[in-house]
């Protein structure tokens, strides 16, 4: 009992780490049962009125599922998908292509900013191929590089770089004439324009190349600035496949290097200039044929208020973690994909059935060689058989290959 006056007894270091890393009482971790997924939409949607969808431990951000309009019908396993942009639409887009879903991600490498997502997507609309005179060479590594492009493309034979970066263009034009939805996803509003007669002059360059700074200038991109190269994005892909749905979203990564301030303003910048995009866009859809609406997904929104603890970030306490990143794939499946069978196919069932897949191919045998673990290989074989015929754009090239090792045949 503590004496009248006294000061209170602190817990000990190891008792306060333990309260206050405990999870709340009723809690259940991330990705159980789909228990912060869907079933969270339905308990929020149901204290809604009273209480704003904040439950008694945690914030939950609203997502309205898709309905069953033309413009908004929900995804079928079928339908291909498009990933543009920052790191975290990289990450994101691995989960929906391990997933076995048709998938193309970033075919210019990650990009931060909108003006060169804009750029690029406007050159993969008009076909247009670069030239060996758009390449530089690093002073340095003497590796052959291209401002619009990721550092992948790098390479010290400047024929092999260009016909890896116009390889991927005409994949990326081929596959967008086919999309049934587009994601993209802005990372900062901070850009580099190349300015050094060195280079060839270029505003907001998607990659430095560990280039010399004194060859860029660096600058905050207006609100303004940010919504055109959106409106840009949407109509170049609208350009390809007047059907595409799109969608834009803001990376939670903290880009720490602009400072804490700055890195706010930054996703300040680009979270008003999505808005207004998004807003334009459907307004301008409401007016006139030719190209399909936009819409916005809070993946931002759901790591900052929804998870909003260290848990859910990687080591370096800026990237989200690995349960993070696959607990905001959920919620976009839950917004965007038919996941119970509405149209006679769920996605959680097909997802299953890949997992099962590949859960079995990474089970270590007792006796390899002998007949039972041939019969369960078998039986693999079968069950990728089946996912191939029942949905074509399905890709098992490396598993059958790895079956068809393990059974001797390859």
């Amino acid at each position: 009992m503590t004496k009248i006056g006294s000061r209170p007894r602190r817990l000990a270091p190891r008792l306060a780490l333990l309260f206050l890393s405990a999870p709340p009482p009723g809690h259940r971790p991330p990705l159980v049962a789909r228990a912060l997924g869907s079933e969270s939409n339905k308990r929020s949607a149901s204290a809604t009125s009273s209480l704003g969808h904040h439950s008694s431990f945690r914030t939950v951000i609203p997502i309205e599922p898709l309905g069953r309009t033309p413009h908004r019908s929900p995804l079928s396993y079928s339908d291909p998908l498009f990933f543009v942009g920052s790191c975290f639409s990289d990450n994101v887009g691995s989960l929906a292509a391990s997933a076995k879903l048709p998938v193309l991600r970033n075919p210019f490498g990650v990009q931060y900013n909108g003006s060169s997502m804009a750029r690029s997507l406007r050159r993969i609309a008009d076909g247009e191929s670069y030239r060996l005179d758009e390449l530089g060479r690093h002073p340095s590594s003497g590796m052959w590089y291209s401002l619009d492009h990721h550092s992948r493309y790098n390479n010290k034979d400047a024929d092999a770089c260009l016909c890896a970066i116009n390889r991927d263009l005409v994949e990326a034009r081929d596959f967008l004439t086919e999309c049934r939805r587009a994601y993209v996803t802005l990372g900062s509003a901070y850009v580099f324009d190349a300015t050094s007669p060195h280079l060839r002059p270029l505003s907001a360059v998607a990659n430095c190349h560990k280039l010399a700074p004194k060859m860029f200038v660096r600058r905050l991109q207006s609100i303004e600035e940010v919504r055109d190269a959106l409106v840009s994005c949407h109509r170049s892909l609208s350009d390809l496949n007047p059907d595409v749905l799109v969608t834009f979203t803001v990376s939670p990564v903290r880009h720490w290097k602009d400072g804490p301030i700055n890195n706010s303003r930054s996703k300040a910048h680009l979270l008003a200039a999505v808005h207004q995009a998004v807003e334009r866009i459907n307004r301008d859809c409401s007016t006139g044929p030719g190209s399909g609406p936009a819409d916005y997904f809070p993946s931002y929104e759901i790591l900052m208020d929804e998870l909003r603890d260290y848990r859910f970030y990687d080591t370096d306490m800026l990237h989200p973690s690995r349960v993070a990143i696959e607990y905001i794939w959920e919620r976009l499946l839950d917004a965007h994909f038919d996941r119970v069978g509405l149209d006679g196919v769920a996605v959680d069932d097909v997802m299953k059935r890949v997992k099962d897949v590949e859960r079995a191919l990474a089970h270590r045998p007792f006796d390899p060689e002998g007949e039972p673990y041939t019969m369960f290989l078998s039986k693999q074989l079968e069950e990728i058989k089946v996912l191939e015929h029942d949905f074509p754009s399905m890709d098992f090239s490396r598993e059958l290959e790895e079956v068809m090792r393990r059974l001797g045949g390859g």
